[in-house]
């Protein structure tokens, strides 16, 4: 199988290529606010694909490869760090999810608390749990809207979630931590 190196290496090094070229370009895309194309299925999938192959080829290597190339160990140390990486990129994309934080606020949000979006304080008028995820509502006044950049805000834009000051006052009075 020894004779196989030669193709097995290439496939290794254009999957860290490519791998590589993902993560630039899915960082780019969150950067430039693009964040649903950066984490749409066929992105994730694709990065999920490469990543396979190279952990694949990784696996393959140190499988082929005489004993003695493991003398210095880099081979045991490059496998240890590509399954590292995939496991920290798992959590990196699921904790950068806005899923995750909303599920962290969610306990915090009560009918007539409030919260602020972008700091304008609004009233929540409805919480809604479900298994998945919690969504609230609000009502915006004309007065509100004529005075901040609220009707700026289009579905899918990035914004920033402060819960109520006396639900975070009740949590920590019952012992329970606060959201990241």
């Amino acid at each position: 199988m020894l004779e196989l190196y030669p193709q097995i290496k290439a496939v290794h090094v254009g999957a860290v290529a490519i791998s590589g070229a993902l993560f630039a370009i899915r960082g780019a895309l969150v950067i430039a606010r693009r964040r649903r194309l950066a984490t749409s299925a066929p992105v994730r999938y694709a990065s999920y694909a490469v990543d396979t192959v190279l952990l694949a080829a990784a696996v393959m290597l140190v499988a082929i490869l005489p004993p003695a190339m493991f003398a210095n160990q880099w081979l045991v140390a490059k496998l240890a760090l590509v399954v590292v990486y995939v496991a920290l990129g798992i959590v990196a994309m699921r904790r950068g999810s806005p899923a995750f934080y909303v599920a962290a606020l969610a306990a915090y949000l009560a009918y007539k608390g409030s919260v602020a979006v972008n700091g304008v304080s609004l009233t929540v008028n409805r919480v809604e749990d479900r298994t998945d995820a919690c969504s609230f509502e609000i009502n915006l006044i004309p007065h509100t809207l004529a005075q901040t950049t609220l009707p700026e805000l289009r579905a899918g834009d990035a914004v920033n979630l402060e819960i109520d000051l006396i639900a975070r006052y009740v949590a920590r009075m019952l012992g329970r931590p606060e959201p990241d």
